[in-house]
């Protein structure tokens, strides 16, 4: 009996074990297939409806909202700030304080001036510290906002609360003058004029940079990742953050914040010369800049704010771009005057053919969107050709979503989850015709036999 129970164990075990390694093969293959599917960034949602003021294409912003403006403008002095495409340059709260006083406006001002001075043309965000005064958040956060929006129109792109100022009030007071109904959240960046919002979000490596991790900077903002370093970037944590800004549409740049005992000219060289490839549009946002987008001469450039257009009335002017994705929206500016454009995608050079969609871009109010162009393309590289058909078009450039597809090794990764999983299912069948044979083969089992008292005719004690 007992060889029986221990030959009845081991087929219940073999078919259990079995019967686990399908499930384990089939989800991996599931996770595989959807990871392949929509890669890195690719399921953003909602994708931004208004761009960003400064190109990602340079991988790295610098953020120096932890020291004193003085402190900053002489990092600013020694480093430069041409390498990056956005600085965090703070405001002191002594500044703005100054600003409360007509006699004292005149060094707030210069204060002011040489900050602006030592970004040159780079994108800048300016953090406010809250002074100390009796004065309340919401008429100091006016009287602030509108000397800066009167004073730099077109230099400041963002503007925040200093992470020194613990008050929520301080920042939603900024919120509500720079732009009504903004979410204040610590470290948010709202656009001063137009353009889509940004959130810093402090992670302790490079490695919170990788793939696998990137996934938890989605959201309905840009994220800014920023890393705290100490030494020159080397090249490992260099392909880390090019990586990610090629290959997640939620990430925006990739914040350096540097030590104080860290030489600013040194930090500097090691990245100088890092900026995307520029031959095809990386997954998220581009801007008119981007040496990706080429245009044909009826486009004119335009600004609005620190948001960079190119903007045409002529039928025929033309925009074409290479990407690698599987969807793409132009990032437009509708209005009762805008006109329309067809789309080709993939078209041959000698004979386009008849456009992939044609798209109709008036609206009965003026708004910054991301207008669909083609979704749901296979995973791979992609060219597309925009051409006005009629009215004013203007654009700030392209989002691409969705990822590559996978190499050759994928494929045998896939061939190898499903062998796995067929060899476990013969396994079962194997093991269900063998407890069959056994079971037609050996007489059952004995069981044992239990009679009641009373069959005896004896009383129960």
């Amino acid at each position: 009996m007992n060889s029986r129970v221990d030959q009845l164990l081991r087929q219940r075990l073999v078919r259990v074990s079995a019967l686990l390694i399908v499930l384990l093969a089939l989800g991996a293959a599931l996770l595989q297939g959807l990871a392949e599917q929509g890669g890195v960034g690719s399921d953003l949602s909602p994708v931004p409806d208004q761009p960003l003021a400064f190109p990602r294409e340079k991988v790295f912003g610098l953020d120096l909202s932890d020291r004193p403006s003085l402190e900053a403008v002489q990092w600013l002095e020694s480093g430069g700030a041409g390498a990056f495409g956005l600085v965090v340059v703070p405001v002191d709260a002594d500044i703005i304080a100054a600003l409360l006083s007509a006699n004292e406006r005149g060094p707030a001002f210069q204060a002011l001036d040489q900050l602006m001075a030592v970004t040159t043309e780079t994108t800048v965000a300016l953090c406010l510290d809250r002074p100390v005064t009796q004065v309340e958040d919401d008429v100091l956060a006016e009287l602030t906002v509108d000397t800066l929006r009167d004073r730099y129109p077109d230099r400041i792109a963002y503007l925040t609360a200093c992470p020194s100022t613990s008050e929520r009030t301080w920042a939603a007071s900024i919120s509500e003058q720079v732009r009504y109904g903004a979410p204040a959240l610590p470290g948010r960046l709202v656009p001063l004029s137009t353009g889509a919002m940004a959130e810093i979000e402090a992670v302790s490596s490079f490695d919170d940079l990788r793939a696998e991790a990137l996934r938890s900077f989605a959201g309905d903002t840009y994220a800014l990742p920023r890393v705290h370093v100490t030494a020159p970037l080397g090249p490992g944590e260099l392909e880390v953050s090019s990586s990610a800004i090629q290959d997640a549409a939620q990430v925006a740049l990739i914040l350096l914040q540097p030590d104080r005992d860290l030489d600013p000219a040194a930090l500097t060289a090691s990245i100088a010369n890092v900026q995307l490839d520029a031959a095809q549009l990386p997954e998220g946002f581009s801007s008119v800049h981007s040496p990706a987008i080429h245009f044909s001469e009826q486009w004119q450039p335009s600004m609005i704010g620190r948001i960079s257009y190119r903007h045409t009335a002529q039928e025929g002017a033309l925009l074409q771009s290479t990407f690698v994705g599987t969807t793409i929206y132009l990032q437009t500016l509708l209005s009762p005057s805008a006109g329309s454009v067809a789309v080709w995608i993939d078209p041959e050079p000698s004979n386009p053919g008849p456009p992939f969609a044609e798209i109709d871009l008036s609206a009965s109010q003026a708004t910054d969107a991301a207008v669909v162009l083609a979704e749901g393309l296979a995973a791979g590289r992609h060219t597309i050709a925009i051409m006005t058909t009629g009215g004013e078009v203007t654009v700030s450039g392209l989002f691409v979503s969705g990822q590559p597809e996978t190499g050759w090794h994928a494929g045998l990764t896939t061939l190898a989850l499903v062998a796995i999983a067929s060899v476990a299912m013969a396994v079962v069948g194997l093991a269900r015709v063998q407890d069959i044979r056994d079971r037609n083969a050996l007489p059952p089992l004995e069981t044992p036999q239990v009679t009641h008292p009373r069959a005896y005719g004896l009383d129960e004690k």
